[in-house]
């Protein structure tokens, strides 16, 4: 997983909340794997070194009592 914390801007961090809500709140399996390949792809401007798509989904897993 990540190992130093990821600063966004804050309207990075406001699309970012946005697609976890609508990733928590899809029922199509394609559909949530489309919203969690766009945040993968966004934080991979922020991050240093390879995210994987499994990688946004853990966040996504662990923010998801934080929303």
């Amino acid at each position: 997983m990540l190992k130093k914390p990821i600063e966004l801007s804050p309207d990075v961090a406001r699309r970012f909340m946005d697609d976890m809500r609508a990733l928590h709140a899809e029922k199509n399996a394609t559909e949530a794997d489309e919203i969690a390949a766009r945040q993968a792809n966004a934080l991979r401007l922020h991050c240093v070194g390879k995210l994987r798509l499994t990688d946004v989904n853990e966040i996504f897993l662990k923010m998801r009592g934080s929303s």
